[in-house]
This record gives C-alpha cells, sequence and structure tokens, in this order.
C-alpha cells in the first residue's frame, strides 16, 4: 500500500512521518528528489536525495519521476520505483509529499491512501514556521498564501487530521493505516 500524507509547510508532516516510520511495523519512507539545500539535522539519501538543478532536469527528461513540482523556490520529485514498490511489497510505504504533487499521484495510483495535515489555525501554522528559523519572514508570508490554496484542495482527500497535538494526530494515523490495512486483507 501507498500512504501519502500531504499539508502545509509547518503542518508537522515531516515529524510525523518520521515518527511512524520508526514506530509502525512494515511502513518505509520514501525518499524524494530536490534541489533545496540540506537542512540542519537532515541526511542525504535518507531525508531526501539532494541533487543539482542540471542533475534534476535530466531526471525530468529521463522520465524519472511520476510527479514533480517546484515548490517554494526549489524542485521536488517522487520516483516511479516508489510505485513499483508499494504494488509489489510486503512493506507498506509512506510518502511526505505536497498538495501538487499528491493530486498528480492520485491521476495515477488510485489505490493510494491520501491523508491530509492541517494545522489548528493560520496563526498557529505562522508560529510555527517563525519558530523554525530557517525560512526568512518574505517567504513565511508566500507560503501562507499558499496554504489557503492547500486547505481548499484537502477536500480530495480520504482524511483530514488536524494536528493541534502530536500524540493525537499520531494515533490517529496509525489508526488509519490500521484500519486501511485491514480493509485490503478482508
Amino acid at each position: 500500500m501507498l500512504f501519502i500524507i500531504s499539508g502545509p509547510s509547518g503542518s508537522g508532516k515531516t515529524t510525523l512521518t518520521k515518527k511512524l516510520v520508526s514506530e509502525v511495523e512494515n511502513l518505509r519512507f520514501v525518499t524524494s528528489y530536490t534541489t533545496r539545500e540540506v537542512r540542519k539535522g537532515e541526511k542525504d539519501g535518507v531525508d531526501y536525495v539532494f541533487v543539482s538543478e542540471q542533475q534534476f532536469h535530466q531526471m525530468v527528461k529521463d522520465d524519472k519521476f511520476i510527479e514533480w513540482a517546484y515548490v517554494h523556490g526549489n524542485f521536488y520529485g517522487t520516483p516511479y520505483n516508489t510505485i513499483n514498490e508499494s504494488q509489489s511489497s510486503e512493506v507498506d510505504l509512506l510518502l511526505d509529499i505536497n498538495t501538487e504533487g499528491a493530486l498528480k499521484i492520485k491521476k495515477v495510483v488510485k489505490t493510494g491512501i491520501y491523508i491530509f495535515l492541517t494545522p489548528p489555525s493560520l496563526e498557529i501554522l505562522r508560529q510555527r514556521l517563525l519558530d523554525r528559523q530557517d525560512i526568512a519572514q518574505p517567504d513565511i508570508e508566500k507560503r501562507m498564501e499558499v496554504v489557503r490554496k492547500e486547505i481548499e484542495i484537502s477536500t480530495q482527500y480520504d482524511y483530514i487530521i488536524v494536528n493541534s497535538e502530536l500524540d493525537y494526530s499520531f494515533n490517529k494515523l496509525v489508526d488509519i493505516i490500521i484500519s486501511e490495512r485491514e480493509k485490503k486483507h478482508s
């Protein structure tokens, strides 16, 4: 199975996906490609595969991505082999991706489970972004503009979770994974 988690920057996607992969059996994180700079604490090949714009464009030209997008000044892409693995593996795959990419994948992978994480309020989201300290103030304002559009798109997801508290949201995600696995095997 392929679980796709989306949500605005600062909604808790990365924190929750890391926690899920470390605590839920038979669940593996799909590593996307990006041209953005490595953030503190990230590891190449683990959090993302970091490539140059030239390498990324070559991969697009070679049709290596099921989806790719230009987001917040950087390119991001999901490799095709991800989808093949999700169909043939005993291990379920977890993808942390923006809404644009998720909707592109949804056109191809009808069996994916699409989960949208949303912050409890725009004010809380703004504060989370400010607290990260790796995003400049003008970029935060641009991201806040995108958030409204992403929240409108959330109606196209199978599940929506308001991430007001980490443990609550984590438990909801685990419940969804267990429920979807049971549906698959019944």
